[in-house]
């Protein structure tokens, strides 16, 4: 039942009952009770017939003060009792339940001297109640001054006269459901303004501070829905003119302009299907009743409150575990109603407050359980849930994820089939993978304390640790309830950024007894390979694989080390969902006794492991069969039979083909399930959701092209399966250290590396899949020189430029083998006179601009096909021909020329570089101009190809001017709003210089100018130089070219300590970034890294384009003077 109780401050108006009946329609309520009507009771009973309602009690104003209804439609719903001019008093028949309870509503008198006589008819009508009770309305008055936000400072005797009333009459306050925030307030101009006079105060609590800003936000949505209701009058009295009006051409155009105008706007944001989806989903996610701890099924909200406030309580003295989703930034509000949205678009407003009360909060100045406050969401796990276990507890946080997944999956593949294929083995092995019940729930704090003391963390810094993990608390939504609020004596909160680290803490303590096991020969584990080399236990988070000896002692071993781990940490096994897999080797009465010591099922084939088959024999398509009925089922939800074609593409691109990722990154896909899935994509892709008919107007290989070659860009997946696995390839040659690239290496490749490695015999389908993507990474290889000694100058791909053909050579000598050769030892440059006597004049040029490093540095192999030197999926299953469809045709060029767009694309430049070239050297419009002028091209060659329309160079050219025309019109409001502000320039701090960079590149002459200058903390400008770079092949390497030259100007100058700012965030995140960097700046790098260990104090910043402008000017203009001047 709805129920809706509202001040409406006067209802005279017809635009005011107008406003009300729509909002009322879409709420839907079977009891309605409205304040402040200011009407006598017969004007008020004609306004609420026009509202819908048939019966009802309405109650006279006090001249222009007051006034009550209390509105319903069926008559039997309520018998009245009795009204006053502060109250309506009624039982009401509630026939869905079968409960019959009371409703008052009840109109507080506005004067505070005389709001004892509506406290002491509370009281009354309190004594004459039997049975439920609710009281609603306008109470004009506050239990505390949390409710209450600016103005005078409330009476505290007043408000204790109301918690009172309201403790004696047995009412609770149901508080407030719903969000303080709104996503779509972000696209109001206006609201960045509202935002900045909201956190402006002196209050330095962030809590109240955030209480404050609900509440003026709540004032300015009023406001601001009040202005779009008169926007909304304004149109319906023009849909209503254009309705009396016989249609012309010239009104049916203006319509078509407008109707254009939104869709660019506002797509397919606001169409029936979305509606629909929303509507699906909330029905599928609410909660209409489940069945208790004792059995008994509940379906009142109260008690289901209650139960799950009972459960989760439980739950964390006693047990839960629940999967954590990664959850957007507006999907997951705090109980303050504020998402990340909010501090990520205003932090420039709110960043420094949220920083200080954080700080305070580490040094311990405020307590946590202010902010540690967790509201529990229920998401169902199946269909239709009956128990409270079959709900997800989803915390309202983020998570972060850790290491891939596919780690763990890979490695207990390859044991599994070692252990099957060792049949004449004098010791068999058991693999044993353990349910862990409520992991992160059980988790004992005294438990998590001594291992932190264990491991030897700083007594501060465990006190800190446990201050965060026991002030939280707790409470349960469901449906629009939200319950009390309940405090857990154990457990990590799920979905915490924290709590994964956390809990590897403890499983550090499971991981130490199996060790110590290890080592005193109780559990070796199962060996991999010829090698002495074993593994007796795999975690990741709390999935737990242990393997041992299939022996009584190994049971037994197994057996005491997890009775001894739960009592102390309090986790505890699910022997029930618990699996043993069992070597070939073992015998059968083996087999029973180690079952009945563990206490667990033997497991089959079709068993799964994080969401993968355990082993995949012969028939791998029967393995992955779930693939086409997962497709299958998802196609056939109703939600996504009648897309549009453009839903459609979305839908297939990123629904159905990333629906197999996690599979085709570890197994190689039969060819033939892959036809299949694609089948049926390609059948939905041309049925029509409504008849259920189509006809295919092309192959899927022809869809699977790129969209510049006629094509919508879906994957094939063949090829898409292959580089995903290029990327576990990539990662065995390029972190050998790794467990897995361990693993493999003992079982098939002990004596030589990765590349060179061959199948073998028995091999997993896991390796059989990795050895296939293998070639495509050799293929790619590119060496990158550090110190030349590794790299043979007539046989290996080291020189960059187009294809990976040997060197062509002028006089070929023997005597120059390797790269080192060619290089200075001492002033790590290149020889520049034996480089051109061995090779032409273009590949000398080449080399030259080979950047290298300061020091002895080892060569590197790099991933040739993308800038950072690593493999990726996409570099690896790119198209080849892009480019040539881009940049060879003559019609645009001509359009170009006729919008006044000169844009040189002579030279051997990447696609890449020729893009960013082109964008870096025109001014914004001419930027519009341009990416239109591309996607103009490309409709239009569709139309001519698949339609047979022809159109002339004008048609193209007026269809580019008019789509410009309509963009602007759309673009009158701000819909970038969610971007950043735009940063400008800040001086350092106090006794820090700073000096900011930039880059000019010349791609004629491989050359460019860096300018660098230089501030004090005042801001003002004490320096600056430029400077000429030969050996620059790319904007890239320019850019840290002046990053280096900024470096080495603060050591001529003595500077100590300084703060380095440039406009290149490629630049700035590979200096800070500690990983091994494999691009072709990595020498550069390397040697900014060295020369900064030589400050007392550095820093690296980006700053955009507007806070760069001295230095990216000093750098343009340096062309004038190419000499280094200063």
């Amino acid at each position: 039942m709805k129920i809706v109780s509202w001040n409406v401050r006067g209802l005279g108006r017809s635009r005011t009952v107008k406003r009300l009946k729509n909002k009322l329609r879409a709420i839907n309520p079977q009891i309605l009770f409205l304040i402040e009507t200011k009407l006598k009771a017969k004007e008020m009973e004609i306004v609420r017939r026009k509202l819908g309602f048939s019966c009802g009690v309405d109650v006279d104003a006090d001249g222009s003060k007051g006034g009550l209804s209390l509105c319903w439609n069926n008559n039997s719903l309520i018998s009245l009792r009795s009204y006053s001019s502060f109250h309506i008093d009624a039982d009401v028949n509630d026939k869905d339940s079968g409960v019959k309870w009371r409703l008052t509503g009840f109109y507080g008198n506005p004067v505070e001297s005389l709001r004892s006589n509506p406290w002491d008819l509370l009281n009354h009508h309190h004594n004459s109640n039997i049975g439920p009770w609710l009281v609603m309305g306008d109470f004009n008055e506050i239990t505390s001054s949390f409710e209450k936000k600016g103005g005078r400072l409330r009476s505290e005797i007043q408000m204790a006269k109301f918690r009172d009333v309201l403790e004696v009459c047995g009412l609770i306050d149901l508080g407030f459901s719903g969000r303080w925030f709104e996503a779509n307030w972000c696209l109001d101009q206006s609201f960045a303004g509202v935002v900045k006079q909201a956190w402006a105060g002196h209050n330095d609590n962030v809590v109240d501070k955030l209480a404050q800003a609900g509440q003026i936000f709540r004032r300015w949505s009023f406001s601001r829905s009040c202005e779009q209701w008169k926007e909304r009058a304004k149109m319906e009295k023009r849909l209503s003119y254009l309705y009396d009006q016989v249609p012309t051409d010239e009104n049916l155009e203006e319509i078509l302009e407008r109707a254009k105008i939104n869709w660019l706007k506002h797509g397919d944001r606001n169409t029936s299907f979305f509606h629909r989806s929303a509507i699906s989903r909330h029905t599928r996610n609410r909660i209409a009743g489940f069945e208790s701890v004792e059995g008994r099924w509940v379906s009142r909200p109260d008690v289901m409150l209650n139960e799950a406030v009972k459960f989760f309580g439980e739950l964390y003295t006693a047990s839960d575990l629940s999967a954590v989703k990664s959850m957007a930034p507006i999907k997951a509000p705090g109980i303050d109603g504020f998402p990340a949205l909010f501090f990520q678009k205003y932090w420039d407003v709110v960043g420094s407050d949220i920083s200080r009360y954080c700080l305070a909060v580490l040094k311990g100045e405020i307590e946590m359980e202010e902010i540690n406050k967790t509201h529990i969401v229920l998401i169902p796990k199946v269909d239709r849930p009956k128990t409270l276990s079959q709900f997800r507890p989803i915390s309202l946080w983020a998570f972060i994820p850790g290491r891939q997944i596919s780690d763990n999956t890979l490695i207990a593949y390859e044991i599994l089939l070692s252990l099957k294929s060792r049949k004449h083995c004098k010791q068999g092995h058991f693999a044993l993978k353990l349910d862990m019940s409520k992991a992160y729930n059980r988790v004992e704090w005294d438990f998590f304390a001594g291992m932190l003391s264990k491991m030897r963390f700083c007594q501060d810094w465990i006190i800190l640790i446990m201050r965060y993990v026991c002030s939280v608390s707790y409470t349960v939504g469901i449906n629009e309830s939200i319950s009390e609020v309940f405090f857990p004596s154990r457990g990590l909160r799920q979905g915490d950024p924290l709590s994964p680290f956390l809990f590897l803490v403890c499983t550090e303590g499971l991981s130490t007894l199996l060790k110590e096991a290890k080592n005193k020969g109780l559990m070796i584990g199962a060996p991999i390979g010829r090698e002495r080399f074993s593994l007796n236990h795999l975690l990741f988070a709390d999935d737990c694989i242990l393997f041992g000896d299939a022996s009584e002692t190994g049971a037994y071993a197994v057996r005491s080390i997890l009775e001894e781990y739960s009592k102390a940490s309090g986790q505890q096994v699910n022997y029930d969902k618990s699996l043993i897999y069992f070597g070939t080797s073992v015998d059968q009465n083996m087999r029973e006794q180690i079952t009945n010591i563990l206490g667990v099922r033997v497991s089959v084939n079709s068993e799964k492991s994080l969401g993968l088959p355990m082993m995949v024999g012969r028939r791998k398509r029967w393995a992955f069969a779930n693939f086409v009925d997962r497709f299958r089922k998802r196609i056939e939800s109703w939600n996504f039979r009648f897309l549009s074609m453009g839903g459609k593409e979305v839908f297939v691109k990123a629904i159905l083909q990333a629906i197999h990722i996690y599979v085709m990154q570890c197994f190689e896909l039969p060819k033939s399930l892959c036809n299949a899935l694609e089948n049926i994509m390609n059948k939905y892709w041309w049925v029509n959701g409504k008849t259920g008919k189509g006809i295919h107007w092309c192959s899927w290989k022809d869809l699977c092209y790129p969209k510049i070659a006629s094509g919508l860009g879906f994957r094939d997946l063949y090829f898409f399966n292959k580089a995903l696995l290029a990327k576990q390839a990539w990662r065995l040659f390029a972190q050998p250290d790794y467990l897995l690239a361990k693993v493999l290496k003992a079982r098939y490749y002990p004596k030589t590396n990765f590349l060179s490695a061959k199948v073998g015999s028995y091999p997993s389908f896991t390796w059989r899949s990795i050895c296939v993507a293998r070639e495509l990474i050799a293929d790619g290889l590119f060496w990158r020189i550090g110190n030349g000694r590794s790299v043979n100058i007539w046989n290996d791909p080291w020189v960059p430029g187009p294809g990976r053909s040997c060197l062509s050579v002028q006089n070929i000598n023997t005597h120059w083998s390797t790269v080192n050769q060619l290089i200075d030892e001492h002033s790590f440059t290149w020889k520049k006179d034996i480089i051109y006597k061995l090779v032409d004049c273009d590949q000398a040029k080449r080399i030259l601009n080979i950047p290298l490093a300061h020091s002895d540095e080892e060569d590197v192999l790099v991933w040739s096909h993308d800038n950072t030197g690593v493999y990726t999926v996409k570099s690896g299953s790119a198209p080849e021909d892009s480019e040539h469809l881009l940049w060879s045709c003559d019609v645009l060029r001509s359009i170009w020329n006729l919008l006044d767009l000169y844009v040189d694309l002579n030279g051997d430049s990447s696609e890449d570089n020729k893009l960013v070239r082109m964008f870096l050297t025109v001014t914004d419009e001419k930027r519009k101009l341009l990416t239109i002028s591309f996607w103009a091209l490309w409709f239009m060659r569709n139309k001519m190809v698949h339609e047979g329309c022809k159109f002339s160079l004008d048609e193209l050219l007026c269809f580019i001017r008019r789509y410009v025309y309509e963009l602007k019109m759309s673009c009158t409001s701000d819909f970038s709003s969610f971007s950043k502000n735009t940063a400008f320039w800040k001086p350092p701090l106090p006794g820090i210089i700073k000096l900011n960079f930039d880059a000019s590149f010349v791609k004629a002459s491989n050359s460019a100018i860096v300018g660098v200058v230089r501030h004090n903390d005042k801001g003002l400008v004490i320096g600056a130089c430029t400077y000429q770079v030969n050996d620059a092949a790319d904007a890239f390497v320019a850019e840290s070219r002046a990053c280096e030259r900024a470096i080495l100007f603060a050591i001529d100058m003595g500077f100590r300590k300084i703060m380095v700012e440039g406009d290149s965030l490629t630049v700035i995140k590979k200096i800070r970034s500690a990983s091994n960097d494999r691009s072709v700046i990595r020498s550069i790098i390397r040697n900014i890294c060295m020369l900064a260990k030589g400050f007392e104090e550095i820093s690296f910043n980006f700053s955009p384009r507007r806070g760069n402008r001295v230095a990216h000017t000093l750098a343009v203009e340096g062309h004038r003077w190419p000499l280094p001047c200063y």
